[in-house]
């Protein structure tokens, strides 16, 4: 929590995960046969889902 003049905010939030249900690379994996079907090759290292970062 932040003190702001007009009373309190969030500064910041941190979410810790406890549970997980279902298949936790699903997303991974529809990108990866995305990518595989139009010839994209590999995501490059340390990309978001295979989008570049500059």
């Amino acid at each position: 929590m932040l003190r702001a003049p007009d009373g309190r905010r969030i500064e910041r939030l941190v979410q810790h995960v406890g549970w997980v249900d279902g298949n936790r690379g699903a997303v991974a994996e529809a990108v990866a046969r995305t990518r595989a079907k139009r010839g994209m090759g590999q995501p490059v290292p340390g990309g978001c889902y295979g989008v570049e970062r500059s």
